[in-house]
C-alpha cells in the first residue's frame, strides 16, 4: 500500500488531505516515512475515515515521537492515558476559541497531536489551522531582527481564566491557579527554531501569550495587536470540517490552531499528544 499513499494539498499555504493509507493497520516504514514527510511539509495532515482503535491511535503517535503524559485537566479512556477525551456540548460550551498551541505555557511545549473526530454535532465544530512560518517568513526583515531579540510569556491562566469564569467553571480555574507555577508560565521566545526543519515561525498566539518580556505594556500590547491581526488573515490558514473518524494530525511547534464553537450539540473528539518528535 505504500506506493499508494497521496497528499492533495488543501489551500496553498497550509494542509494536505492523505488519502490511499490504513492507519489502524500496521504502516510499513516507507509509508510511515510519507506521512512523517508530508507533516514537516504540509504541517496540517487530514487523513479521513480512520476509525482507529485506541490501541492503533497510541502506537501511530508513538512513532512519531515521545508521548505526553495524561494531561491533568481531561478525562482519557480506560486503559489508555495518553488518548485524552474532549468532550464539549450543553453542559460543558466549548473553551478554546483562541488561536493557540497547545501546553505552550509548559517549560517544553508538544511537538505533534494527532485529534480525531469520534462523536461529531450536526453542523459545525470545524478546526482550522495557522502557517506560523509562512507568517515569519513574510514580516519585513527589520521587523524579523526585532523578533528575534525578543520574549514572550506564556501564561495558561491568560489563555482559559475569561472563558472559565464565563462558563461558571470555578473549579477547573481554581485548579489551573494552584498548579506549579513552572507548569502553567513560562517564557520562550518570540521566533522559534523547528528543530527538524530549521525553519523559523513566529511564536506569538492569541491565547497564551500575555506579553513581551523585553517591551514596556504599552510597547508589547501594541506589537501584540499587529502581529495578531497578520496572522489571523486568511491567506494563512486552513478549515477542517470534520466527518465522522477523520484523523487530523498536526505539526504543533511552528502551527496555531483554532476550534470553532458554533455548535450546542455533543461533540467528543479523541487526542494523542507528542512530547518531541524522535529526531529532534
Amino acid at each position: 500500500m505504500s506506493n499508494q499513499v497521496t497528499f492533495q494539498p488543501l489551500t496553498g499555504c497550509i494542509g494536505a488531505r492523505v488519502d490511499g493509507i490504513d492507519l489502524d493497520a500496521e504502516l510499513s516504514d516507507e509509508s510511515f516515512a510519507q506521512i512523517r514527510q508530508g507533516l514537516l511539509e504540509y504541517k496540517a495532515l487530514l487523513v479521513p475515515g480512520q476509525d482507529l482503535t485506541p490501541a492503533a491511535h497510541v502506537a501511530l503517535g508513538a512513532r512519531l515521537g515521545e508521548l505526553v503524559p495524561r494531561h491533568p485537566d481531561y478525562p482519557t479512556i480506560e486503559g489508555f492515558e495518553n488518548i485524552m477525551v474532549i468532550e464539549n456540548g450543553p453542559e460543558r460550551p466549548p473553551d478554546n476559541e483562541f488561536w493557540h498551541k497547545d501546553m505552550t505555557y509548559r517549560p517544553d511545549p508538544p511537538h505533534c497531536s494527532l485529534l480525531q473526530a469520534r462523536v461529531l454535532p450536526p453542523h459545525g465544530g470545524d478546526t482550522m489551522f495557522a502557517n506560523m512560518q509562512a507568517v515569519y517568513e513574510d514580516l519585513s526583515p527589520p521587523l524579523q531582527s526585532m523578533l528575534g531579540q525578543l520574549s514572550v510569556v506564556h501564561d495558561q491562566v491568560t489563555g482559559f481564566e475569561k472563558t472559565l469564569l464565563q462558563n461558571g467553571e470555578f473549579e477547573r480555574l481554581d485548579k489551573i491557579k494552584n498548579q506549579a507555577e513552572n507548569q502553567r508560565r513560562n517564557v520562550h521566545p518570540a521566533v522559534g527554531v523547528h528543530p527538524l526543519t530549521g525553519y523559523k515561525y513566529l511564536g506569538i498566539d492569541d491565547c497564551f501569550v500575555s506579553h513581551f518580556v523585553e517591551l514596556s505594556k504599552a510597547e508589547s500590547d501594541g506589537l501584540l495587536r499587529v502581529l495578531r491581526e497578520i496572522f489571523k488573515q486568511p491567506k494563512y490558514h486552513v478549515r477542517i470540517n470534520w466527518n465522522p473518524y477523520d484523523l487530523a494530525i498536526w505539526d504543533n511547534i511552528c502551527t496555531l490552531h483554532y476550534a470553532v464553537g458554533d455548535y450546542q450539540e455533543y461533540r467528543r473528539m479523541q487526542r494523542v499528544t507528542v512530547s518531541r518528535f524522535h529526531g529532534a
